[in-house]
């Protein structure tokens, strides 16, 4: 019999198995316990601090019988989740569509509103990334995932310094060019970046 205590909270028992871990465990409490609102910040198993929250880590562990003592925190997320997701895929969706305009109309001439739908666009670019980034620093986040992210910004810093140069240089051409074969690969690989992390973002609507 597992022994699962909230802190600050109520202390439930539980049947374990041989073929349980404690990812099972916890699955479990968030369905019938505490519910998708809140979320682990830290585990104790008699006594000791796990020092890794991740899936891989709770599922390396098995259930035994022992005490599992959770701390919990409510989600901080100020509107529905799956909505705020679904609108950051259309407008990736807009996005790459831009840039493969603007990157025509710099084919023919550099004009100043050209140069701001650009600025706009890199706004926007900004926005997404900083909301896509907030995802991956969810606890839960496959470690993979999360390092594929890394690169990728890192990936994506070069590929914006180059624009930077050539905007600075103003070779209309290379500032088209990397608009359409790099910009909207960027949009690509953002898109497929928040699908993969989708799953792993709990999909609430926080009490109001």
């Amino acid at each position: 019999m597992l022994t699962l205590q909230v802190f600050g909270g109520d202390q439930h028992q539980m049947d374990v198995t041989e073929e349980n871990t404690l990812l099972d465990v916890l699955m479990h409490a968030q369905a019938h316990v505490w519910g998708e609102s809140q979320r682990l910040t830290k585990i104790e198993i008699d006594g000791e601090v796990l020092e890794t929250l991740d899936e891989a880590a709770l599922i390396a562990i098995p259930a035994r019988d022992q005490t599992v003592t959770v701390w919990l925190e409510k989600n901080e997320m100020t509107q529905d989740i799956g909505q705020l997701i679904e609108e950051a895929a259309a407008y990736l969706n807009r996005l790459e569509s831009g840039f493969a305009e603007l990157a025509e109309l710099f084919r023919g001439q550099g004009t100043k509103q050209q140069f701001q739908m650009m600025t706009d666009a890199m706004v926007g670019l900004t926005t997404i990334l900083e909301l896509v980034q907030t995802l991956f620093s969810n606890e839960g986040v496959p470690d993979e995932l999360v390092e594929a992210f890394k690169a990728f910004l890192g990936e994506l810093n070069e590929k914006s310094l180059e624009l930077t140069e050539a905007q600075e240089s103003e070779d209309l051409t290379l500032i088209a060019d990397i608009l359409e074969y790099e910009f909207v690969d960027v949009i690509q690989l953002l898109k497929q970046h928040l699908e993969h992390v989708t799953p792993y973002i709990k999909q609430t609507t926080p009490d109001p």
